[in-house]
């Protein structure tokens, strides 16, 4: 488990112990890596990192595309219902759903490539009892990748990919 501050600095690399369980002291961050916690690991650590970040939390377990699709893949509902089970420990939360594009399209057609992803993942969070009032989609297209791929920039199918992306900020 990778704990990164609003940087994307490394804060701190946490391993499982021989049980398969976390050993972590609490620390002020407010970005956290969810992909290699099981799920009832989850509702601990972000309730207590909920109270240690002025109530915003962004979890950068990501929801990941194919290109130009807004299908929600099965690993992808897994992340979903990750989150989702700390949206229903979190009642008093909205949820910005912040969906991504890699460069590749126009700049137009990828903000609103975006914007459908984020409403897929709000249609997903609704089927499943959260209430719509509670999720704010948002689409950022291609502006904030998480790599060097930006235009004119050659790169793998799998550095396009880490940018086809959808991410959540729990906020009060």
């Amino acid at each position: 488990m990778y704990i990164s501050n609003t940087k994307n600095e490394l804060v701190a690399r946490i391993s499982k112990d021989a049980n398969g369980k976390f050993a972590y002291k609490t620390i002020p961050a407010d970005l956290i890596y969810l992909s290699d916690m099981k799920s009832e690991d989850v509702s601990l650590t972000v309730k207590r990192q909920l109270k240690l970040s002025d109530n915003n939390l962004i979890i950068r377990d990501f929801v990941y595309y194919e290109v130009r699709s807004t299908v929600i893949s099965s690993q992808a509902k897994i992340t979903l219902d990750k989150i989702i089970k700390i949206a229903n420990e979190n009642k008093e939360s909205k949820i910005e759903i912040i969906s991504h594009t890699d460069v590749r399209g126009e700049g137009g057609d990828n903000l609103k490539l975006s914007q459908k992803r984020s409403e897929a993942v709000l249609e997903y969070f609704v089927k499943s009892g959260i209430d719509k009032a509670r999720l704010n989609p948002i689409g950022k297209g291609e502006l904030e990748p998480l790599n060097s791929c930006t235009d004119g920039v050659p790169c793998t199918e799998d550095e396009y990919k880490m940018n086809r992306r959808t991410e959540f900020r729990f906020y009060k």
